[in-house]
């Protein structure tokens, strides 16, 4: 008989029922969003997948009101106040807007302090959505033109060439309506580019519902390739950039020591190690964090020109 935890009405992305679970979410303790505890509305929560559009979530759905108190109560301190540009991979980022964007106007959705849209240059016309409001306020000094806290706060006009989401998709409680809304935006022929994780990757095949991705309390929703393609054709966006790609870069001594615990923790799981009574309480828990893993995805989608 299923559990609370395991009862969803529907997929998210298609509103289908066909559903696999993969296993109990292991969340950390405190929780934290932005650096802001969170408490919990449920006692448990599993990774679910979609059979139909191969999105996966996080079920019950985190609540979606207070993951935005939140960010908006996220205190500037908590990220870094000059993101390295090249850690952070904003030259490659800013080389897909020149090759895709048909013009000047660029939205970045979660710009949060304006260091990336900085980076940009005044070549484009840069506007922010941010519900962080001593971010946004730094993002306005640095030239951002900070116009909504949430995209669904957005009227059908301004309209854009690019619209950015970086670390922004596994936040999204409700992909196909925040989908719908960036396609609304998006002047025909303009340039949806994302960057979130991808569970096709090797890690999440490996781990599953211990992935470390999927423990932090604001990720709800984990898309691969085929999901972001099948969602995004829905509201006309159709891909034209793809590649798998490390959140930021890595030093090899950071992705040798991330590859030995990940491997270690997930064969003691495979071998029971947890039902033991010394290791048991260190491996019930998510797997090490994995942050030089090719876990990401660099996506690309055009809106269709009239």
């Amino acid at each position: 008989m299923p559990t609370e935890s395991t009862i969803h009405p529907a997929c998210p992305g298609c509103s289908l029922h066909n559903l696999d679970d993969k296993g109990e979410i292991f969340h950390p303790n405190p929780a934290l969003v932005a650096g802001v505890p969170i408490t919990f509305a449920h006692s448990s929560y599993h990774l679910l997948a979609c059979r139909d559009c191969h999105l996966w979530f996080k079920s019950p759905p985190v609540d979606e009101q207070s993951l935005m108190d939140c960010y908006a109560k996220s205190k500037f301190s908590h990220w870094s106040t000059r993101p390295d540009p090249i850690l952070r991979r904003f030259d490659q980022l800013l080389a897909q807007v020149k090759q895709h964007s048909p013009g000047p106007d660029v939205l970045d959705i979660g710009c949060f302090n304006g260091g990336m849209l900085e980076y940009f240059g005044p070549d484009y016309r840069r506007f922010g959505i941010e519900p962080s409001v001593e971010a946004a306020a730094v993002a306005r000094e640095r030239g951002v033109d900070v116009i909504a806290a949430t995209v669904m706060d957005l009227p059908s006009e301004p309209r854009f060439d690019a619209v950015l989401a970086i670390d922004v998709l596994e936040h999204i409680v409700k992909p196909s309506a925040f989908l719908a809304k960036v396609a609304a935006i998006l002047r025909p022929g303009g340039a949806f580019i994302s960057l979130t994780g991808d569970v096709g990757a090797w890690g999440w095949n490996l781990q599953t519902a211990r992935y470390y991705y999927c423990s932090l309390p604001e990720h709800v929703t984990f898309f691969s390739r085929a999901s972001l393609g099948e969602l995004g054709k829905r509201v006309g966006l159709h891909e034209a950039f793809y590649s798998r790609t490390p959140h930021h870069r890595a030093r090899s001594a950071d992705t040798i020591r991330d590859l030995v615990k990940n491997v270690g923790f997930s064969s003691a799981i495979s071998l029971g190690a947890e039902h033991l009574p010394v290791l048991g309480p260190r491996l019930h828990r998510r797997a090490p964090g994995w942050g030089s893993a090719s876990d990401h995805m660099l996506h690309v989608a055009r809106k269709q020109r009239a």
